[in-house]
């Protein structure tokens, strides 16, 4: 700041010179220079520590670099995620797939299944793991192919295919995938045979979880 030389006088009647408060004049500008403006309308230019303090009141984020609440954070894992057995014997044809059903003793947070879909909850674009176990009821009478997808708003994007079942044995199948998948997005589980239909039986079960 520049020196001041004018010299005025106080309210005691004592002269003082301008260049004594150059100091206080100092500050003043500085202060006022590295404020914070409660509008928003200024941006930092350096880290700002909150010295263990909270920072409180704040909304939920909408862009990728906000700031997330514990709120918002605690919602999001809450509102996604999925486990659920087979309800009972199911079909699983021959030649076409066949949409499976996972809905008994489900654990669903978000409520988001329902008889035999996944619907992806708003906000939650994403990757998901899927894990399925298919266990069957019937001992297949001769040698077969069969194969578990994932079909995700109506594609199937990924298929788990058994070459070759024992004769005379159950059939159990086990298929893990991890799918793409956006905000209203339909995640289903389909399972067909390559020959003689088959039966579901309990130990059929499914998990969705998000996992990025």
């Amino acid at each position: 700041m520049a020196n001041y030389t004018e010299t005025f006088t106080s309210v005691t009647g004592n002269v003082v010179d301008a260049s004594e408060l150059e100091g206080e004049f100092d500050a003043i500008a500085t202060a006022i220079a590295t404020k914070l403006d409660s509008d928003g309308s200024g941006a930092l230019t350096g880290a700002l520590s909150m010295g263990s303090n909270k920072i409180t009141n704040v909304t939920d984020p909408t862009n990728p670099q906000d700031a997330a609440t514990m709120a918002y954070t605690d919602r999001f894992w809450n509102e996604t995620g999925y486990h659920g057995n087979s309800p009972g014997t199911q079909n699983v044809s021959t030649g076409a797939f066949s949409d499976m059903n996972f809905s008994s003793s489900p654990v669903d947070p978000g409520g988001n299944y329902s008889v035999d879909t996944y619907t992806v909850p708003t906000g939650h674009t994403g990757y998901y793991l899927i894990s399925c176990t298919i266990a069957t009821s019937d001992s297949v009478a001769a040698a077969e192919s069969y194969s578990i997808a994932v079909s995700v708003a109506g594609a199937r994007i990924s298929i788990s295919a058994k070459g070759v079942a024992d004769t005379g044995s159950n059939i159990i199948h086990t298929m893990t995938a991890v799918v793409a998948a956006t905000a209203a997005d339909a995640i289903i589980l389909q399972a067909t045979t390559g020959g003689t239909a088959i039966t579901t039986a309990g130990g059929s079960h499914l998990t969705i979880v998000r996992i990025a």
